[in-house]
């Protein structure tokens, strides 16, 4: 008889300590999930991360290209600018007065 009361006796605690341990590998389980999931995510941020700062400095480098390319046809625009000029100039007659004009008036 006290051989069966001392099986009562243990076999309550080991059950409950199997319910114990259960429960703290379910928790674990839960833990190594959530870990897992977390890495995921923080391997997918990444990710989109460095698609963005690519994409930043696509944009960027078509900035320079585009201020690069203001910069020539300004640069052309006042070459044309000086041309026009100076085909303008040469363009007008200068008026000099000699001897005959006067005399043609004169005689007008």
């Amino acid at each position: 008889m006290d051989n069966e009361l001392e099986k009562n006796q243990v076999q309550p605690q080991e059950t409950e300590e199997n319910k114990e341990n259960a429960l703290y590998d379910e928790i674990d389980k839960r833990i190594q999930k959530q870990f897992e999931n977390y890495l995921k995510t923080n391997e997918q941020l990444d990710n989109a991360n460095k698609l963005v700062e690519a994409k930043l400095k696509e944009i960027k480098d078509l900035e320079n290209t585009f201020k690069q390319r203001e910069q020539e046809l300004l640069n052309k625009i006042a070459t044309l600018e000086q041309n026009q000029q100076f085909v303008n100039i040469h363009q007008e007659k200068p008026v000099v007065e000699d001897a005959n004009s006067h005399f043609l008036k004169f005689f007008n």
